[in-house]
């Protein structure tokens, strides 16, 4: 991988890793609780993709994406796999339990923008300059279908 730095990890044993960044450090390690079986943390895959590093993070109802940018020595934490907009934006859209996720995040300004809809998945979107356009499908009547834009400045 072009550009890696390895002093951006420290592996401190098979089953922990802390990721060192400019921006933020995060511990990633896998776990399982002795007293609640419910309580356990494991990094499923790790996979590259444009100079980015993602660990796959499973648990008890926990998913999270851990996104290492090589090139920029940055680390980020999403609910989902992310969508690269461009090389400042990041954009997850998932389903949680019957819940729509949305998430954005610009690296550039540091802003986060994130909702979920309850009852409600998001089940198509498209972007066009600064604006998101959203259909949103009720849980309650799959029917009906909802159509919504957001506009955002960066």
């Amino acid at each position: 991988m072009k550009g890696f730095d390895s002093d951006m990890f420290n592996v401190y044993s098979k089953d922990s890793i802390l990721v060192k960044g400019k921006n933020q450090n995060i511990l990633i390690h896998n776990y399982i609780s002795k007293f609640d079986d419910r309580d356990f943390r494991f990094v499923e895959s790790v996979s590259e993709y444009r100079n980015h590093l993602f660990f796959h993070v499973a648990g008890y109802e926990i998913w999270e994406i851990i996104v290492v940018n090589i090139e920029e020595k940055e680390v980020y934490s999403f609910p989902d796999d992310p969508v690269f907009i461009n090389s400042n934006e990041y954009l997850v859209v998932s389903d949680y339990y019957g819940e729509g996720v949305f998430y954005y995040f610009n690296r550039k300004t540091n802003k986060v923008l994130s909702f979920e809809l309850s009852n409600f998945n998001i089940e198509d979107y498209y972007i066009k300059e600064d604006e998101i356009f959203f259909k949103i499908v009720s849980n309650d009547n799959n029917s009906k279908a909802y159509f919504y834009s957001l506009s955002y400045k960066y």
